[in-house]
């Protein structure tokens, strides 16, 4: 009886120098997913659509474009505050990972400009594309049961330079509290509302 014996050889590598590399590098590769789907399962058009007013100049970019950068941007989360863009506008690896040129980045001017066109009556038009999701989704999974859950979410705007219409909410901070619909971890509906309205303020939960 005989046993086989494995000798294992174990190999270095070493690092001989450190120099530069002429490849366009990310850390954030998972953003090309997010900018993939949104651009390619049509989500984009339909934001977009909704929304073609508020494109004031031709001279700035088309309004699919900013919500994609601005959707990645969410999803991202390095950092919340709008001036982060003027540092993504000169990363060369940041507009090729959301597939963008680089001509095409915003700055942090432009998306506070693209902010300031909002209007009051904007906001049922994005009301009336998450129940229309919400629909479609419906009809993809047909659920014997739809289970909603209403609660309100507390922002915290506390550092924020300009916060108008901020309220004291009840975690102590100044910040708004709107008034979430949600299925799952889809949410259905939402009312954007001052800080110090509570979850049954007035007919709202209604």
């Amino acid at each position: 009886m005989s046993q086989d014996t494995t000798t294992s050889v174990k190999s270095k590598t070493i690092i001989d120098a450190v120099q530069p590399t002429e490849d366009t590098l990310s850390s954030r590769g998972g953003l090309s997913l997010v900018a993939r789907f949104v651009r390619h399962g049509g989500w984009l058009e339909q934001i977009a659509s909704g929304f073609t007013g508020l494109r004031k100049s031709r001279k700035g970019q088309p309004v699919d474009e900013v919500f994609k950068q601005l959707i990645c941007f969410f999803f991202d989360g390095t950092r919340r505050h709008l001036v982060h863009f003027d540092h993504l506008k000169n990363d060369a690896g940041h507009a090729a990972v959301i597939e963008t040129e680089p001509g095409q980045m915003l700055s942090s001017h432009a998306v506070k400009r693209f902010f300031m066109a909002f209007r009051q009556h904007h906001l049922p038009k994005f009301r009336e594309l998450l129940r229309h999701w919400f629909i479609a989704e419906l009809c993809a999974e047909k659920p014997a049961v739809i289970i909603l859950g209403l609660d309100s979410v507390v922002l915290d705007n506390d550092e924020a330079l300009k916060r108008e219409g901020v309220h004291p909410t009840y975690r102590k901070v100044k910040g708004f509290e709107p008034l979430q619909l949600s299925w799952g971890r889809q949410v259905v509906d939402v009312q954007f509302r001052s800080g110090s309205r509570h979850s049954n303020h007035g007919e709202d939960a209604f």
